[in-house]
């Protein structure tokens, strides 16, 4: 068996402008743990977004948001 047999031809990918929001959608509604993150201009690979690095990056952010508000 090689890749071409079992690969995903509908690749769904994000931008790198693209928000939390948008991402976090697609993880959600796919049922999927990584998204290619491609340039709008030429669809160029620019690299990979993982699910766990996203919800990672969002729970510093909101520990962040909780401390500046305690201050």
């Amino acid at each position: 068996m090689v890749a071409s047999e079992i690969m995903t031809s509908r690749v769904i990918v994000v931008h790198p402008e693209d928000n939390f929001e948008t991402a976090f959608e697609i993880f959600e509604g796919k049922q999927i743990s990584t998204l290619p993150v491609v340039s709008k201009k030429d669809q160029q690979l620019l690299g990979i977004l993982k699910k766990s690095d996203l919800l990672l990056a969002y729970n510093q952010k909101i520990l962040k948001l909780n401390v500046i508000q305690r201050d």
